[in-house]
């Protein structure tokens, strides 16, 4: 038996097997132990000769014991395994350890005298060396060495009388609760604190003049979508500040790992504008409003208030408003022109105007919401196959999206585009008979059979539509998509990119429609509000830079040849049935070579209105930025 004491003492006072129940006196013990065994390492001791097991901490090996019992068990002498020690694999210092073969019958030897040495012999196994044994002699010490035989047996009795203590024990001796260690005042502390999650980062000011100086020519220069995205420090180079950063720079040399190189483009996706900004309504409806702020007209040609119904001429989305006949002021447009054939045709207009502008914004918000599916099939419908399954699998995504913020991304996007067509195009009046109005009776003009809308009522749509629903619903959308994207999670792919195939498609039918107008007021720019269209289209490529950042070269269309892949992309983007068949579907229109064809013709004739124009750059696998107006 073998007693260890690391902290707390063990024994076993198991009875023993029959074939030791003769055995009495410490001399007959050692006589009869044969190959005594103790396993530190995996805490199982095994006496061979007797068939006993018992965890344990360290190897013991032993060979017969010879001698008289009055020899000095651990002295000089002592044959005591000293022949057969083994290497170890550490050094431990272990308390007393007790031999035990008989009932009540033990000796303590102290483990100061037989302690874990390593030999030169390639042996593994723990062994245990003697005072006075070649392998350690500097265990003991020398006036452990001289110790007598009566000395060492007053040593054994008080190990054997102790109390039995330990698992196999109806005692238990734990170890003292140990105590919680002081906590350091936050100025002592050398630690490195970590930033909760919930709290603000703070940053104490920079020791470096030149970090404090490159961050804030940053401030100035805006980081780059590449170190924004891996949150790193986007150092300007100050030699060329319109160039790459000098991270980019490092990325870029041909010896660098990379899978992609993205040019360093210092594009943020919450600056982008995703439809024609303006201060004020447009001037040749009206001169009354200078800015987008709802103000009523105060000055009525009656007190009387009616109520019409209004819808789009390519949409049958009716609404209802109330109105009022107002007093025509300098610069209000009160006649509708057009051209037919060489001559300039006008038509007179009703006088009427919206009653109040708050009550109008109210019902505009609840068509955005209303009449989607509407303005998709009758906007879309008849447009190319690629874009017609788009939005109508937009449309049925924003029921079923994974992500409650995905579902709200979709919504907000949808309804933002609903807004773009309703200021895109124009109006005409259903119960014009209550006005006193008169339908257009010439074939060239796009209100035939119609009555127009009045042109105040125009610039008061306008500004209700930028302050009450554009603005608004632009900056929840890009907002959204911004937290999306810099997630970089791949289970919201598929909702990033069906926003910004609405986004794309919407700027490409507001492009037209800008130039239409030109077209139609006979303006001498190619576009009616040029800058608006500029800021626009360079919003796009802000889109564009991250889609293709975040998709590492649109990689998911390029998953759906076989279906192994099909599985992977399922898997990691976490797509459904319905959801995977779109994608598959999609990459087939795409590849499609007659649409590759005329995808390659547009972008080469930079037909910036055509509805391929923008959202074939989706698809290219080394996209750069393209043109603009």
């Amino acid at each position: 038996m073998i007693t260890r004491d690391i902290g707390r003492h063990w024994s076993d006072l198991r009875p023993r097997p029959s074939a030791v129940s003769g055995l009495h006196g410490l001399a007959s013990t050692l006589d009869a132990v044969r190959n005594a065994t103790e396993v530190v390492g995996d805490q199982m001791l095994a006496l061979q000769d007797f068939g006993l097991e018992r965890n344990g901490g360290m190897s013991l090996s032993c060979s017969q014991y010879t001698g008289s019992w009055n020899d000095p068990l651990f002295g000089a002498e002592s044959a005591f395994i000293s022949q057969h020690s083994t290497p170890t694999l550490n050094s431990h210092n272990l308390s007393p350890v007790s031999l035990s073969s008989g009932r009540g019958d033990s000796i303590a030897m102290p483990l100061g005298y037989g302690c874990p040495t390593r030999s030169s012999s390639v042996c593994s196994s723990w062994a245990v060396s003697t005072a006075g044994s070649d392998s350690d002699s500097s265990i003991a010490s020398d006036e452990e060495q001289e110790d007598t035989p009566a000395r060492m047996e007053e040593r054994s009795s008080s190990v054997v009388n102790a109390a039995a203590r330990g698992p196999c024990s109806k005692t238990w001796s734990l170890p003292p609760r140990t105590r919680r260690k002081r906590k350091v005042a936050a100025e002592e502390s050398t630690k490195k604190k970590h930033r909760k999650s919930c709290s603000t980062r703070r940053r104490g000011p920079f020791k470096d003049d030149r970090k404090r100086q490159n961050t804030a020519l940053t401030r100035i220069l805006k980081g780059c979508i590449r170190c924004r995205m891996m949150r790193i420090r986007c150092e300007p180079d100050n030699t060329n500040l319109g160039g790459d950063c000098i991270t980019c720079q490092r990325a870029h040399q041909s010896k660098a790992p990379s899978i992609r190189k993205l040019p360093c483009l210092r594009w943020i996706i919450t600056d982008v504008s995703l439809y024609r900004e303006q201060d004020m309504p447009c001037q040749l409806f009206s001169q009354r409003w200078q800015s987008m702020d709802l103000i009523d007209i105060t000055e009525w040609a009656s007190s009387e208030v009616k109520t019409i119904t209004l819808s789009q001429i390519h949409v049958d989305a009716p609404y209802n408003v109330q109105v009022r006949q107002f007093i025509p002021a300098e610069g209000d447009m009160l006649e509708s022109t057009w051209v037919s054939g060489n001559c300039v045709q006008r038509h007179r207009m009703p006088q009427y105007a919206l009653a109040s502008m708050e009550s109008a914004a109210e019902v505009l918000k609840w068509l955005t919401s209303k009449y989607v599916g509407q303005y998709i099939l009758g906007t879309v419908g008849d447009l190319d196959r690629l874009i017609w399954d788009t939005y109508f699998f937009a449309f049925r995504y924003q029921a079923k999206a994974n992500h409650p913020r995905e579902k709200v991304l979709i919504e907000d996007c949808l309804k933002f585009w609903v807004g773009c067509r309703k200021i895109s195009n124009p109006e005409h009046i259903y119960s014009y008979e209550i006005i006193g109005g008169t339908p257009v009776n010439d074939y060239n003009s796009p209100f035939h059979a119609m009555v127009p809308m009045p042109g105040i009522m125009i610039a008061q749509m306008e500004c209700i539509m930028y302050t009450r629903i554009l603005r608004p619903l632009s900056n929840k959308v890009l907002s959204g998509l911004k937290d999306l994207i810099m997630e970089n999670k791949r289970e919201h792919w598929l909702t990033i990119y069906l926003t910004l195939f609405i986004l794309l498609h919407s700027c490409a039918m507001l492009t037209r429609r800008d130039w239409e107008t030109a077209r139609e007021y006979s303006l001498q720019d190619g576009y009616a509000n040029l800058v608006s269209i500029q800021g626009m289209q360079s919003g796009m490529r802000t889109m564009l830079a991250h889609f293709h950042y975040l998709n590492k070269g649109v990689l998911p269309f390029h998953l759906t040849y076989d279906e192994k892949a099909l599985r992977n992309l399922a898997l990691a983007a976490d797509l459904d049935s319905d959801e995977l068949e779109f994608v598959k579907k999609t990459s087939e229109l795409v590849n499609d070579p007659a649409r590759m064809a005329r995808m390659a013709e547009i972008r080469a004739n930079r037909e910036y209105g055509n509805d391929l124009y923008w959202v074939s750059q989706l698809y290219d696998l080394e996209w750069v930025p393209g043109p603009t107006a």
